[in-house]
């Protein structure tokens, strides 16, 4: 008899859980006769909103969910199956309401394709895949600065990200290149980049950690040592929704006055992000915010780096200094001359090298300017702002023409 109650119970039980599964899937399974594909994706949504797709087909129609990391919402996918691989999707709501369309390819291990808004105004990028993004989270990231003892002797400011992603700024004297790398292992211990120095030639890199304060490097295919001058933690802070996101990574660097200037950062990005969460109807991805810190240079005195952020209204840039013995955070106007002219700036840094064919990235810059001044040992680096398209330009003025912007008072501390 008491079998027979716990068979009763288990077989209930068990026909609960189905009849759970089966409403929770009942949109699915009305649309698909029967499963013949399926298959799981992460990724990411304009490049840093993560995502994840659970597809199906029935080998006549394709169907599944666009799964919003951030707050688990999900949106249904659905349309014809190709045998090519070139899709066309419409994305709707829970409540069946059209939210988006979906265009470009899925693939057994990847997918490639592009969101659009119903109003047709905004478009994204999503690439993910079947496999796990690389984590580094066994090793917290991290900002380090590298010197090498290769021929010419690089400086490299970079930062490892969770995401198994490395990028920064490699120094060559005076000389500045942006780069983006990936690690080849969970920790993040190697990794790899590659970029284009200012004579136009290919720098292949490998760094393979030896211990915390040093580094195998390999450039070229030529062996040699790399040194971890100065470290900091690397904070990513990131907050998300189906309605938009926000994010900072900033490297943690001891001091109440820079503690305090990172926490005012994102103070009205988050009342922003909130206010779409909150609405009834929102328009889709409505608010995006990214924002990193870069250091650009560090010595036993003073860390110089740069502040930039893109909103959907446009970007801002600035640039610091944190004195480390002072604990004094100098922002640019108590940095630079009063009598600083930007125009007569921008002038001298096109000239400082010729550029190297791309006649419309020139032109750009000439017509944005160098609007940020970051001070280093070697001199001033003037940057233009950041842009979406274009990226942005780095270049060192002489230490003599420097010395004309920046107040004298602070020489010293840049060794000029």
């Amino acid at each position: 008899m008491n079998k027979r109650i716990v068979f009763i119970y288990l077989f209930s039980c068990l026909s609960l859980l189905c009849r759970a599964q089966d409403t929770h899937d009942a949109w699915l399974t009305d649309r698909l006769t029967a499963v013949t594909w399926q298959k799981s994706y992460t990724g990411m949504l304009a490049e840093y909103h993560p995502v994840k797709f659970e597809l199906a087909s029935d080998g006549q129609d394709i169907a599944g969910y666009l799964i919003h990391t951030g707050d688990q919402k999900k949106h249904r996918i659905s349309g014809d199956w190709s045998d090519n691989g070139l899709f066309q999707l419409q994305e709707r709501d829970e409540y069946d309401r059209l939210t988006g369309y979906l265009t470009g390819i899925i693939k057994d291990d990847h997918l490639a394709l592009k969101w659009m808004s119903v109003s047709q105004d905004r478009v994204f990028d999503i690439k993910a895949s079947t496999e796990k993004i690389v984590s580094i989270r066994r090793t917290a990231p991290i900002a380090e600065w590298i010197t090498t003892t290769s021929d010419p002797a690089f400086v490299f400011s970079v930062q490892k990200t969770e995401l198994g992603k490395v990028f920064g700024l490699a120094i060559d004297g005076n000389r500045f290149v942006r780069f983006e790398g990936s690690c080849l292992d969970g920790t993040c211990s190697i990794w790899k980049a590659s970029f284009i120095d200012p004579d136009g030639e290919l720098v292949n890199l490998q760094m393979t950690q030896k211990s915390p304060s040093s580094y195998k490097a390999t450039i070229n295919n030529i062996s040699g040592t790399a040194t971890v001058r100065y470290s900091s933690p690397l904070v990513i802070q990131h907050e998300d929704n189906s309605n938009g996101f926000i994010d900072f990574t900033y490297p943690e660097i001891k001091g109440d006055t820079y503690s305090q200037w990172i926490d005012s950062f994102q103070v009205a990005d988050r009342t922003k992000l909130m206010a779409t969460h909150d609405e009834e109807v929102s328009p889709r991805l409505s608010y995006r915010s990214s924002g990193w810190v870069e250091i650009v240079d560090e010595t036993d005195d003073y860390i110089s780096g740069l502040v930039t952020f893109i909103n959907p209204d446009g970007g801002s840039r600035e640039s610091f200094v944190l004195m480390k013995k002072e604990g004094e955070l100098l922002m640019p106007e108590l940095l630079f001359n009063e009598h600083v002219d930007f125009n007569t700036v921008s002038d001298l840094a096109l000239a400082t090298s010729i550029p190297e064919g791309d006649d419309i990235f020139y032109d750009w810059c000439s017509r944005v300017g160098y609007t940020c001044m970051v001070p280093t040992v070697n001199g001033l680096l003037v940057t233009t702002e950041f842009n979406a398209v274009y990226g942005d330009d780095l270049r060192c003025l002489s230490i003599a023409e420097s010395k004309k912007i920046v107040r004298k008072k602070y020489w010293k501390y840049f060794g000029w």
